[in-house]
Order: structure tokens, then sequence, then C-alpha cells
């Protein structure tokens, strides 16, 4: 409104013209108030322009302080009028406008003329009139040009060179993970992040939020505001769209043709989201099939692989990355829900591969992520090194912004036909719960690496394992359920450690003479001796059964 008023006062029947004050301009101009009694101001509604004529108006302080309290807090433009003749006078009474003001929210124009002010206020709302009537045919432009778009669907990055366009400043749009998913300027890519201090608005049927950033560009740095609105699928935010207020500032008309340009990419993005969560759903059901070795029809496997971009003619190696997670995971410095943490976590671990290897299919279920990596046949050593690098950074990554949270990969052996996948995934599922047994919680076994172990996974009918364990191992698991004991556990890190009690006790933060109880208590369950290496060895095979059982969901009793 200020461009406004600014280019009317140029006329040539106002002599002069001041901006005493300059908070915010009311830009309601059709709920004008022209008077000289301050007893209309109660009257005015916010956002309006209230007009006084000093020469009739009763100018004692009390009643300028009167006036000025009924006009607080309502964001109002007080136009002082004041003919020739009278300015120097009156221009005096407007200055102790100012002094009386005292911080309230009012702007203040003190105008020079000899015209008749009610023709003054007429001509100033024609002008107003004129402006709005081209702003509204500008609001139509653009919303009829973001229909077209949108019907045609020339995408988002059509939308958002449009946005810029209407709005003169910036656009991107950000995931919940900051990452830039569109951008009119690749430069602002990296200076999205929400902060705490962000003030949401609302406006219309959108809320946003405003925040300030610092920005680095061509070797200057600039401090701007971001306007950001959320993108949200049944009530879950997806991602923002982030207005720049680098080249200007937005005016309130801004804000209808932000509200346009808005709703066009909310449309564009659900439908871009919803397109990604069907993808995202397709992948994962052919992952599923080939796992679980459901595919039984040639044509239909052929068609499924050329969509998601597999080679069924192909050497795969299946690689499974299992979050295990606790009621204390936490997002450092967020509280998030289990699902969420594991979009999440996928969502990284996605990026990372897919920048490693775009040839990889990756899926998820439950909460393991499930890559099915394409190998190098003349250097299958070279690819499992390459591998490995990967998930380790991943890992990391990881466990630097998550707490309390285990990561560990399983890489299974490479097949020559994607129908023949489950196999790999049964030795990556075996390297898990196999290598855990030998390796650190967080870590990336290959199924190659398990040596005498694999020998396990050669048994078809998992359940048949039941029938190896030793059934003093199973008498004391019993005992253990029962009587809420340690016993299993501790004869498991007792032969762990060469049959070592002080050892033993190290591990497990117990004295030394706790260890030798229990190892008697194990003696009276078992009735078996420790000290025949045979005993020792069916045990240690025994209880890496267990453990491998556990993890195929095999009740061991």
């Amino acid at each position: 409104m200020l461009n406004i008023l600014t280019e009317f006062l140029k006329n040539k029947f106002i002599y002069e013209y001041y901006i005493l004050k300059d908070y915010s301009y009311g830009d309601n101009f059709f709920s004008t108030v022209f008077t000289d009694n301050c007893d209309e101001s109660d009257n005015i509604e916010p956002n309006s322009v209230y007009v006084l004529n000093l020469k009739t108006f009763d100018l004692a302080k009390d009643n300028i302080i009167k006036t000025l309290t009924k006009l607080s807090n309502k964001n109002i433009t007080l136009i002082l009028f004041s003919n020739k003749e009278d300015n120097i006078i009156n221009k005096n009474i407007s200055n102790i406008f100012v002094q009386y003001e005292k911080g309230l929210k009012i702007s203040i124009i003190y105008i020079v003329t000899n015209e008749s002010i009610p023709k003054i206020i007429n001509l100033l709302l024609l002008q107003i009139n004129e402006s709005y009537l081209n702003e509204l045919n500008r609001i139509k432009k653009i919303y009829d040009e973001f229909s077209y778009i949108s019907l045609k669907e020339l995408g988002l990055q059509t939308i958002l060179d449009y946005f810029k366009k209407s709005i003169g400043n910036p656009v991107a749009v950000f995931d919940i993970d900051n990452k830039c998913i569109a951008s009119t300027d690749k430069y602002l890519d990296k200076y999205f992040k929400i902060k705490s201090s962000a003030i949401r608005n609302d406006f219309h049927n959108l809320y946003y939020f405003t925040q300030i950033v610092q920005i680095s560009n061509n070797n200057s740095n600039q401090e701007i505001s971001e306007i950001f609105f959320p993108i949200t699928v049944q009530n879950n935010i997806k991602a923002y769209i982030c207005i720049f207020e680098i080249n200007k500032k937005l005016k309130d008309t801004d804000y209808f043709t932000l509200e346009v340009a808005t709703t066009a990419t909310l449309i564009e993005m659900k439908k871009h989201i919803a397109m990604k969560t069907i993808e995202e759903r397709f992948v994962n059901d052919l992952i599923y099939d080939l796992i679980n070795n459901k595919v039984n029809d040639e044509k239909m496997l052929l068609e499924r692989s050329n969509l998601i971009g597999l080679n069924i003619k192909g050497k795969y190696s299946v690689i499974l990355l299992d979050i295990i997670s606790s009621s204390k995971t936490k997002l450092k410095n967020q509280n998030l829900k289990y699902e969420d943490i594991y979009d999440k976590i996928f969502k990284l671990a996605s990026r990372k591969i897919q920048h490693k290897n775009h040839h990889c299919i990756i899926g998820k279920l439950s909460n393991t992520v499930i890559t099915l990596w394409p190998m190098d046949e003349q250097d299958i050593e070279t690819n499992l090194a390459s591998i490995k690098d990967i998930f380790n950074s991943i890992q990391k990554k990881i466990i630097e912004e998550y707490e309390n949270i285990t990561v560990v990969a399983g890489i299974g052996k490479p097949v020559d036909n994607v129908k023949l996948i489950y196999k790999s995934y049964r030795e990556a599922k075996d390297a898990i719960a196999l290598g855990s047994t030998i390796y650190s919680k967080n870590a990336i076994i290959s199924f190659k690496d398990l040596g005498v172990l694999r020998l396990v996974s050669k048994v078809d009918d998992r359940d048949s394992l039941l029938e190896i364990i030793p059934k003093e191992l199973i008498n004391l698991k019993k005992h253990d359920e029962k009587y809420n004991t340690q016993l299993l556990e501790t004869l498991r890190i007792y032969l762990e450690n060469n049959s070592n009690a002080s050892k033993a006790a190290h591990v497990l933060f117990v004295h030394y003479k706790t260890i030798l109880y229990r190892l008697e208590k194990i003696n009276k369950v078992c009735n078996i001796d420790l000290e025949n290496y045979y005993n020792r060895l069916e045990l240690e095979i025994g209880l890496e059964l267990i453990k491998v059982l556990s993890y195929n969901n095999i009740s061991v009793k």
C-alpha cells in the first residue's frame, strides 16, 4: 500500500507531504474514516485508514493522546491534513502526534493541500480501486497459468519456475530431512533447516512459518527471511515449500499469489509423494516375493523386473541392514515414532547406496533395509570390499544421529538368477544371526566370512536343528525361564572365554565367586562335565544353533 500512497502524494494539488512514522500501512482504504471528532475512532476497523483534518480537530494534548490510544494495536494508517496557510502551525502539531505516539503500532503521514479533503480521499480511493483491480487481474492470470501447468502435468520444476516469476523471489521444495527436491536457484539448496525460533502464521486455509537465515552468495553474506509452507499427506508433514526473500520483500497482495502458487505446488508434491509411495510398495512387493521364493511366472517376473530396472539375467547379492531399536531409541535432539525412525533411516541408507551404485534395487521389510546389489563377476572380492565400505559409512551415520540403536549388516553370496535371490537372502540372514555370535553388535558380516558356521545354513528344515541341540541346554533354558536366572548366558560367556571363570566374571560384571556358584548350578541342572572337550564343543554348537533358531523365530523348547 505504501507505493500507492507515495505515488498518489506526488499529485500537483498536494504541496508537501511527510511520512512522520513508517510502521506498517493499513491496506483497507475502503474502511477509511474521515472526521474531526476523535470519538469516531471507536468504530474504526483494524488495518484501516483514519483521516484527521487538523484545521477543525481539537488539538489539545489530552485529545491527541485519547485518539492515539483508541487507534493503538489496530495497524492503522493515520493521515493528517493541513492547508497551506496553517502549515507551519499544524506541522508542529503533527509532530506532537509523533511525540505522544509512544511506540504504538501506527503509521503517520502529514499532507499539506488546499484541495477539498473529501475530493482527495475520493481520488485516492479511485487510484486504490484501480490498483486492486490490476492486482486481482494479475492473481487471476497467475491462477490460470498454474491451472494450465497442473492440467498439462508439466512437472514440479515448471511450477517452481513460474512461482519464482510470480513473486520475484527464489523458491525450493525440501523433504523432511532438509534435502532439496527441486529449486529455482541451486546455490540455495543448502540453506534450509527449521529453527526453533521459526514463527507460525495463518493465512486463509494455509499456515506457514517465517525465520531469519544467513546466506552466502558471490562472496558476500546476506540476512534474509525464509517463508515455508508444510506439505502434508494424511496429516503427516512430508515436505516444505520455501520462499527466500532475497530480491524483494513480499507485499500483502503477494500472499494471495502465494496461496495460489502454494496450492499448485502442494497438489504436484502430493502426486509426487503418492507416486513415490506406489513405486516403493511395488518394489517391496517384488522383493518380498523374490526372497520368499514365490515367483513362478517367468513372463510376469520379466514385466515386474523391467518396471523397477532389475536385470533378471544379472548377478545379485542380497544385503540386509537390520535396525535393532529399543524403547530408548531416538534421533538426537528429537522425539520420533518408531516408524518415523525407520523411514528416516531407510531414506538415509537409500541415498548413500544409490550414490555408490544407482543400479541397486532397495526395499524395506519392517525394520530391515533390503538391497539387491548387482555384482561384477570379474572381481567379487573388490565388490565385497566396496559394499562393506559403503555400509560401514551408513552404520556410522546412523549411530551418530541416533541414540540406543544397533545396526548390523549381512551380505549373502551372489546368485546368477534373480529367481535364486531367496538363497542369497537366506545367507544374508544367516550372516547376521550366526555372525553376531563372533562379531561386535554393529558389524558388517559376509556369509563368506562365517567359516564352518556356514554348514548350519545348508539345513533346509530349520526345525530339524532342534534335534541337534543338546537336551542339557534345553533344560538350562527352561530353568532360566522358570527361576529367572542367567545360567544359559553365563555358560555362553564362560565357553567364549576359553572356560576362564575370571574372564567370564569380568565380561558379566559379577564377582569371580558368583561365576563359580553359577557353574556349580549349571553342573547340577545339566549333569555334564565341562572339563571334557567334546562336551564343550557340543554345547558351543548348541548355543549357536539356539541363536540361529531364535533369529528365525523358531521356539527352542
